[in-house]
């Protein structure tokens, strides 16, 4: 049975978007016009993966792998803009596998990439230096400098997991802010360690504190933060990512959850109990994953999908991620309703 408080919600024209990865497709009046005969409000195109821009910048250097594109960014904008759909960038971050190499190899030098439980470097900038925050900063005040968007969503906003970081500068940083010595590291700090409640808690408190001063600068600009999360609280919480907290502090304006099942009764499983742990009536858009191969989810079954995103309180859905056969897709979700009245 649907919560009687969500039964408002249905009568709320729902939004409806789709994650681009950078390059796709090659002729976006075409693509842009079929996504607006389809319903789709919003796109949300990767214009910066980690600390690599999808177009020119002068804060760091082209990569190849994420190499810039700028026709593509300014075809989405205008193609979109011009049938008034939204564009919300697509921000991912800390992760920084695709970095221009010699840029990966300073910032390892300086101590500022994840290290994880093993001792070894990894590609992420590490989410407790200052210094990798004020990058990021950077580099978001450039994009909208540069770029008419209507919204950014930041995603990766995590660790890559329960084993990282644990680099000297956390080390420091944490005894630091919490007073706590350490005396074994580690170890102490390690999943099955000592002072582990404490770790993963501020690990928690620094990924909300970069979030929260991002997401300022994006809403200084008039604009709409999101954040797309881990479907489970729980699993999310071992990576730092507590989008409840983010929820309540009103960090954020959407969330956006990866419930990126192969089944309709799947995904009304994990929102109905994802849409109480969150403030009544908060900006929840299902993720789904209509686009992913894999997954092998007909137009049907998307549809499907669709319908029991917003029978159970979502405020729309956004489908990962746009191919060709997703496009299809949407169109017949277009042409058959979206399976509310199921």
């Amino acid at each position: 049975m649907i919560p009687l408080c969500l039964f408002f919600l249905l009568s709320v024209e729902p939004v409806h978007g789709a994650w681009v990865a950078k390059g796709y497709p090659g002729d976006w009046e075409e693509t842009a016009q079929a996504l607006q005969d389809a319903g789709v409000d919003h796109v949300l195109p990767c214009f910066l993966y980690g600390i690599t821009p999808a177009y020119t910048s002068d804060i760091v250097p082209d990569s190849p792998g994420f190499p810039a594109d700028p026709e593509w960014v300014q075809d989405i904008l205008t193609e979109c803009g011009t049938r008034g759909i939204e564009v919300h960038a697509w921000v991912v971050l800390w992760k920084s596998s695709n970095a221009d190499g010699a840029l990966l190899d300073s910032l390892a030098v300086a101590g500022r990439l994840q290290v994880n439980l093993g001792g070894d470097t990894i590609p992420w900038l590490c989410p407790t230096d200052p210094e990798n925050l004020e990058l990021e900063t950077e580099l978001i005040l450039e994009m909208l400098d540069r770029l008419p968007l209507d919204g950014v969503q930041f995603d990766y906003v995590r660790f890559p997991n329960d084993g990282s970081c644990y680099c000297e500068g956390c080390r420091e940083r944490f005894s630091e802010q919490t007073g706590l010595f350490v005396g074994s590291w580690p170890d102490d700090v390690a999943p099955a360690g000592t002072l582990r409640s404490r770790y993963s808690a501020w690990r928690a408190e620094r990924i909300t504190h970069s979030l929260d001063v991002l997401s300022s600068l994006v809403r200084a600009r008039g604009l709409q933060v999101s954040v797309a999360v881990f479907p489970d609280y729980q699993d999310a919480l071992g990576y730092g990512q507590d989008w409840v907290d983010w929820s309540r502090q009103g960090v954020v304006d959407r969330i956006y959850l990866m419930n990126y099942f192969s089944s309709a009764s799947e995904v009304e499983e994990a929102l109905s109990g994802q849409i109480q742990l969150l403030p009544e009536g908060f900006f929840t858009v299902c993720g789904l994953g209509s686009g992913i191969g894999s997954l092998g989810i007909s137009s049907m079954e998307a549809a499907s999908q669709v319908g029991a995103a917003l029978r159970w309180g979502a405020r729309g859905v956004c489908h990962f991620h746009l191919n060709e056969s997703l496009l299809r897709t949407l169109q017949i979700i277009r042409n058959t309703g979206d399976g509310r009245e199921r």
